[in-house]
């Protein structure tokens, strides 16, 4: 959402069994980096400006884009041994600008590496000591190291002042301290006295809830208690006024002010929402003066942005906003924003298994809830080509945005239609497809609704700060706001934010406006504000206002499926504060290392899969509902524990069979099963999840064709043959019990399984090959094609050397790739695996043309994969297609009156010239 354009940057990031390997003394070069996959790229950041100035790098934008500049003209001349060499010098001066060689991070293998590289290690004949773990690292095991050469000064900086003697809980202080290493793009400084920070609006409440409470020895119990909650308002969320904010919009070249941005600055973490509390202050509070979190007097008219001490993390180690702003300005910080609100909020998006597996649904429910998704892929598996762009580009297509599409194969589509034939774009599209299927086999599924920002009531929060005698806010009890749903005149939606662990978790928000709300709440568009007055935050599992988003869907299915239910309130526990030292920052990250939250999570799936076997009078059935719903305590405690806290994990019997076996001490033997623990055990992932891990999946079918083959061998007929037989022997009737039982995943009834069921029966007749059509592959080459057969050799000996590298990476993905945080490395990694080609492949023929007919000659002319030919040269085959066509791209714009039908709208083609020149074309696909 930011569009402010920055250079990527390099960082090495090292697995610790390598270094272990070279006795903490290793030499890798940028090239053999890529190589092993041991490089991510960095986007820009405080930490990144930070060291370039600490080690006086030299990096700037203007010399990437000379260079790059450089590169491009190389390639437009004809291939020579100067040209060749000038291309690897000027890489090699791209890579000494971009790569990080002072900053790096180790993914460990045994926290006895982590122990080892704390005390310091060479990496290319440069020392290291540790700098910190990140929230997102340290639950992968990766901590981020500094060299001694910036080490010293770096760290002064990220202290920027505070008061070092004040206590602190070690875990918090190495959060807040790893807030510089955030992606963000610096804006506008506020003015002299344009800051101000308050107190947070905390109060108590009272409310109705269900009270988890730790035991050391047993499970929480789980009480319905009325009683007092504490709510803090204004949790993680400041404001910012909209001169201010039109300033920062124009910043990060935006076309519009944003409804919040999140920032970020020392210590300093939240979203700005944009509001005018200048304007509200003279109407409402009739003064302009405003006490702040020193109890100092400031100047409302003055501010730009208000920020709450929750935002401002250690406000109290400074002592005024002054002594903070002077530590910033010394130290080198700037506002930073990370994201921003989008200009408009989706319209449609997917559901997912948390939000959809405690619902109340029946059979016709779910058939009714599956149809815009079952409908969606049916239509594109028509083979138009015009549906085709739908699927892959999206509805909103248009003219105005026509321009900022970037290239690829749909783009090529959109281009000459003949490109449904390329075996390639056939390929692409029907492994998009099967993977939509998948994924909507595990329950994502198209409903209409969006993603959006959560903020705080803001005239709660500045009643507050003027110390009005009766807090109210312009929403009561119950009462929410979105502009989006507002203006869709639907005041009712399903509210739910991952991760989730039971129903409890869901909410319906009702949304209320009038003239008051629609007056202060002009500029908030773009986000869903909740009320300070009931206990949604602490539903929605514990979430606040610095970022956090939720999904709300006005889907009939899913609200009809909701039971609203208490919030659950865990207790809370409190870490010790101290005066911290490195090996409290050390065992902080050892603490946190892992991610046990997802693990809970999926317990609480598996424990849902195992509820549909009983009925809700049943003890069984309770007794479930009620672990389900101490998993969300579980979670917390998992959060604890990172904090040093005291951490109970979730007991054994619940998901181990050997737990609830109570073994003779000497022979082993067993001498009683807990039968009741056995009937309820969740030791299984349901079904569903085998199109989710594909380890799991694995396991799956080699379990069924080896008892498939157990079957025949025995029984002369199939599983699926002997469970339907009517008369069964005892040895038969024992088989199928051991076939369940054994079965690596759960076959319950729950509602995602009966999702996933339903989408394997629309699609079984789904072929496993497409026919192959004529394709002329000429078209993406250039007109004249000739090349030299040395050359030709080198890049086909580079095309084989890829296919190798292609094999081994998609193995390692397969083998590692477990979520959505892995998957995005691995995408990662998979661009810099496609740019290192990139670059050697111009290094043997440094002419962009003659280096694409190679290619596509390579390529196009087997029944092997396109794909090294679309990342290598894609850029140039889209510039070759456009010239063939006139620059003219088509595309599909809603037109109630169109011909083409897709997705329950109507669409009609139109066509645009986008560039009439090559050279024009060729800077716009560059970007």
């Amino acid at each position: 959402m930011l569009a402010q354009r920055k250079s990527l940057r390099y960082m090495y990031k090292i697995n610790s069994t390598l270094l272990k390997k070279y006795d903490w003394n290793l030499i890798l070069d940028p090239d053999s980096a890529r190589k092993i996959g041991s490089v991510v790229s960095l986007a820009n950041s405080q930490a990144i400006e930070f060291i370039d100035e600490i080690v006086k790098s030299g990096f700037s934008e203007e010399k990437v884009d000379e260079i790059k500049q450089q590169i491009k003209l190389i390639k437009k001349k004809k291939t020579t041994k100067s040209h060749v060499e000038k291309l690897g010098r000027l890489y090699c001066e791209l890579d000494e600008l971009l790569f990080m060689n002072d900053y790096l991070c180790i993914q460990f293998d045994k926290k006895t590496d982590f122990d080892q590289a704390n005390k310091g290690f060479y990496f290319n004949n440069i020392r290291f000591t540790r700098l910190y773990g990140t929230n997102g690292g340290v639950k992968n095991e990766t901590i981020v190291y500094v060299s001694d050469k910036v080490g010293a000064e770096l760290r002064k900086r990220i202290d920027n002042g505070r008061d070092v003697n004040k206590e602190i809980v070690p875990a918090k202080l190495e959060s807040y301290k790893s807030l510089i290493s955030s992606a963000s793009v610096k804006v506008t400084e506020p003015d002299e006295m344009g800051v101000l920070v308050v107190r947070d609006f905390v109060h108590e409440i009272d409310a109705e809830v269900i009270r988890l409470k730790d035991h050391t020895d047993q499970p929480p119990s789980l009480e319905e208690v009325y009683t007092k909650v504490q709510v803090n308002a204004s949790d993680g969320f400041g404001l910012i006024s909209p001169e201010f904010a039109a300033r920062w919009a124009a910043d990060l070249g935006l076309d519009y002010i944003p409804s919040g941005f999140i920032v970020r600055n020392s210590f300093c973490k939240g979203t700005l929402f944009t509001f005018d509390f200048v304007l509200w202050a003279k109407q409402k509070a009739q003064t302009e003066t405003v006490k702040d979190v020193w109890s100092q007097l400031q100047d409302i008219s003055k501010v730009q942005i208000i920020l709450t001490a929750g935002m401002l993390k250690l406000w109290s180690s400074y002592a005024n906003i002054g002594h903070y702003r002077a530590c910033c300005k010394e130290n080198g910080y700037s506002y930073r924003v990370t994201k921003t609100t989008p200009k408009k909020l989706e319209q449609e998006r997917n559901l997912n298994y948390q939000f959809i597996q405690s619902l109340h649904l029946n059979e016709a429910d779910l058939d009714q809830l599956l149809m815009p998704t079952v409908d969606e892929i049916k239509d594109v598996m028509g083979r138009d080509w015009r549906k085709s762009i739908l699927y892959l580009k999206g509805n909103h297509v248009g003219d105005k945005n026509i321009e900022m599409l970037t290239y690829d194969y749909a783009q090529a589509l959109m281009i000459d239609p003949q490109m449904i034939n390329d075996p390639f774009v056939k390929r692409k599209i029907r492994e998009m497809i099967d993977q939509r299927i998948n994924s909507a086999k595990i329950g994502e599924l198209k409903v209409k609704g969006n993603y959006s920002i959560l903020s705080g009531d803001p005239v709660a929060l500045l009643e507050h700060m003027f110390q009005f005698k009766e807090v109210r806010g312009l929403l009561g009890a119950g009462e929410f706001y979105s502009r989006y749903w507002l203006d869709q005149g639907i005041h009712q939606v399903a509210a739910f934010r991952a991760p989730m662990t039971c129903h409890n978790n869901i909410r319906i928000f009702r949304f209320v406006e009038n003239e008051e709300i629609n007056k202060w709440y002009t500029y908030l568009s773009g986000v869903t504000i909740i009320n300070a007055w009931d206990t949604t935050t602490q539903a929605l599992n514990g979430c606040d206002f610095d970022g956090d988003q939720i999904m709300t869907t006005s889907n009939e299915i899913i609200l009809s499926g909701i039971n609203e239910s208490k919030a659950l309130i865990c207790e809370q526990k409190n870490a010790n504060a101290v005066i911290p030292a490195e090996q409290d920052f050390v065992i902080a990250n050892k603490n946190s290392f892992g991610n046990e939250i997802g693990q809970i999570t999926n317990s609480a799936t598996s424990m849902y899969d195992k509820l549909a076997e009983f009925k809700p009078e049943s003890l069984e059935y309770k007794t479930l509902l009620e672990r389900i719903m101490s998993c969300q305590h579980y979670q917390q405690n998992a959060i604890d524990k990172a904090k040093g806290i005291e951490f109970h994990p979730m007991p054994s019997v619940w998901f181990n069979y050997k737990s609830n076996l109570e073994l003779d001490k000497d022979t082993k033997e067993v001498l009683n099963v807990n039968e009741f623990n056995i009937r309820i055990l969740a030791n299984k992932k349901p079904y569903f999840m085998i199109y989710r891990y594909e380890h799991l999946n694995n396991d799956y079918k080699k379990f069924l064709s080896n008892t498939n083959q157990n079957s025949f061998n025995r029984f002369g007929c199939s599983v699926a043959e002997l469970i339907e037989k009517e008369s069964k022997t005892d040895e038969e009737t024992q088989f199928i019990q051991s076939y369940f039982n054994q079965m690596p995943v759960s076959r319950g009834n729950s509602v995602v399984n009966q999702l996933c069921w339903k989408i394997e029966e629309h699609f079984a007749a789904r072929k496993s090959k497409q026919k192959s059509e004529a394709f002329d592959y000429s078209i993406l080459m250039s007109p004249d094609r000739t090349y030299s057969k040395s050359t030709f050799k080198k890049i086909k000996d580079l095309y084989d050397e890829y296919k190798y590298m292609t094999q081994a990476y998609m193995l390692g993905k397969k083998v590692t790739i477990s979520n959505r945080a892995a998957e995005d490395t691995y995408s990662d990694q998979r661009r810099l695996f496609t740019e290192r080609f990139k670059v050697i492949a111009s290094q043997m023929c440094s002419n962009e043309e003659e280096l694409c007919d190679i290619i596509v000659t390579l390529c196009y002319t087997n029944d092997q994969s396109k794909q090294f030919a679309w990342d290598i040269v894609g850029e140039k085959m889209i510039n070759n297609l456009l010239k063939r066509n006139d620059f003219v791209i088509s595309y599909p714009e809603l037109d109630a009156a169109g011909d083409i039908e897709f997705s329950g709208n109507r669409f009609s083609m139109k066509k645009k010239q986008i560039g009439l020149h090559e050279e024009w074309v060729h800077e716009y696909f560059a970007k």
